[in-house]
């Protein structure tokens, strides 16, 4: 553990952004991934687009001397006062080496910092991971269920799994995902899961409230 160290990348034109995109590229499925072009322009400061500069976005990379190991990319809307998990992932060769527990945690002390920079509570980190059910083959479904232990182990509480992430491009379409919270006290009931998820929705992705996508997101909460 003492031989790899975590960083936040600042600019596209790090000399690791490019390993870091390379795991990523590994580690999701086409249909789950933002655009590279989208990534790097998210990632440099001063290519923020006016829409997005109310929310604050964090890459964060684990490398040893020689690779990039763990990348993460976090986000935090004081609108809704909700951090925001959006990709965790750490390659093969180290995992179950506590690395994806370690960067979790980095980022979820960052969106706390940035609630406190904005002057507003932390209600959590909204987690979208995705659904045993829809697995397709075997290997899949062992895949999914590693990470569904993962976040468990993580003490992640389920919000619902009637939650479709938007298409990430035009030529996509959304994707089916469990929402999961970390660190927070408020999901004690199905009410407070479905004030959770619909602020998520309408903070992060834009969404009003009655739209049928909110909707049935919130339909699923338990």
């Amino acid at each position: 553990m003492s031989d790899f160290r975590i960083r936040e990348l600042l600019s596209s034109h790090d000399p690791s952004f490019s390993d870091a995109m390379s795991l990523y590229e590994r580690s999701f499925p086409i249909e789950e991934r933002e655009p590279l072009d989208r990534m790097a322009r998210h990632t440099d400061p001063l290519l923020i687009s006016a829409r997005v500069q109310h929310r604050t976005r964090h890459l964060l990379i684990v490398e040893s001397e020689t690779q990039v190991v763990g990348m993460a990319l976090n986000m935090f809307a004081p609108k809704a006062q909700l951090g925001w998990l959006i990709y965790l992932a750490v390659d093969p060769s180290v995992k179950r080496s506590g690395l994806g527990s370690r960067l979790l945690r980095s980022g979820i002390s960052q969106l706390r910092l940035d609630a406190q920079f904005y002057g507003v509570p932390f209600r959590g980190a909204i987690l979208e991971v995705e659904r045993l059910q829809d697995a397709l083959t075997e290997e899949d479904r062992r895949i999914r269920s590693e990470r569904l232990s993962f976040f468990a182990r993580q003490d992640a509480v389920h919000l619902t799994d009637t939650y479709e992430q938007p298409a990430l491009s035009p030529d996509l379409s959304p994707v089916p995902l469990n929402l999961f919270l970390l660190e927070s006290l408020e999901a004690t009931s199905p009410s407070a899961k479905q004030n959770l998820v619909q602020d998520f929705m309408c903070g992060m992705w834009e969404f009003t409230p009655d739209d049928p996508a909110v909707i049935r997101a919130t339909e699923g909460c338990r």
